[in-house]
C-alpha cells in the first residue's frame, strides 16, 4: 500500500518523539526491495539515503516522491547503529518546516520541466561571454557538461528537481543553452 505523505511524516514524528534510535527502511512497495533508509540517532535524523542520493537531497527527495504518490513503503527498524557517516545536520522539526515550502516550489516548477527525451547543451557564445550565473546555474552548467539529456541530468545532478528545473529555465532565459530534440529512433 502507498505511502501517503501524512502518513510518512507521522511515523518520523512519532520516532523523534520516543527517542528512537535505529533506522527507517525505505522500500519500493511493489517489489519489496530496499531503495533507502533514514537513521535515527536518539530521536534525530542523522542520515538519509534514498535511490542514488544521500544527505538532504536523499531525504527531501524521498518526500517528493511521497508526494508523487510513488509506491514506498516504511519499515520502522530499532537497532544500535554504530559507525554512521552523518549526512544531515538539521534538527527534524526544521526538515519538516521546510517540506511544506519545498513541495510547493516543486509542484509549481514541474510546469517549466523539460521533456525527459529532450538533449540540452551549452552554449559556447555564453560561456565565452562570462555573464554570470547563480551557484544553482553554475551546478546545472557542470551536470550538463557531464550529459545532454534532460533524463540523466536531473538523474545525476546535486540539486534537487525543482532547483533544477528552475536553473534550466534561467539558463535558457540567458540564452545559455541549446536545446536538441534527440532522435527517438536510436
Amino acid at each position: 500500500m502507498k505511502l501517503r505523505l501524512d502518513e510518512a511524516l507521522k511515523i518520523l514524528d512519532e520516532q523523534a518523539i520516543v527517542s528512537f534510535t535505529g533506522k527507517i527502511c525505505i522500500l519500493n512497495d511493489l517489489t519489496k526491495q530496499q531503495v533507502g533508509d533514514i537513521l535515527f540517532d536518539d530521536g534525530n535524523i542523522v542520515s538519509c539515503s534514498y535511490l542514488a542520493h544521500q544527505g538532504l537531497k536523499a531525504f527531501y527527495s524521498l518526500f517528493i516522491a511521497i508526494f508523487d504518490e510513488k509506491e514506498i513503503q516504511f519499515i520502522v527498524e530499532p537497532e544500535v547503529i554504530a559507525g554512521y557517516e552523518r549526512t544531515l545536520y538539521y534538527p527534524y522539526a526544521v526538515l519538516k518546516k521546510k517540506l511544506k515550502p519545498l513541495l510547493e516550489r516543486y509542484k509549481m516548477a514541474q510546469k517549466s520541466k523539460p521533456a525527459k527525451h529532450l538533449k540540452i547543451l551549452l552554449n559556447a557564445s555564453f560561456l565565452a561571454e562570462g555573464e554570470e550565473v547563480t551557484a544553482n546555474e553554475y551546478e546545472a552548467m557542470l551536470t550538463i557538461s557531464d550529459y545532454s539529456k534532460v533524463e540523466d541530468i536531473y538523474k545525476n545532478s546535486t540539486l534537487l528537481d525543482f532547483e533544477m528545473t528552475d536553473a534550466l529555465v534561467s539558463l535558457r532565459q540567458k540564452k545559455a543553452l541549446k536545446v536538441v530534440k534527440e532522435n527517438k529512433a536510436r
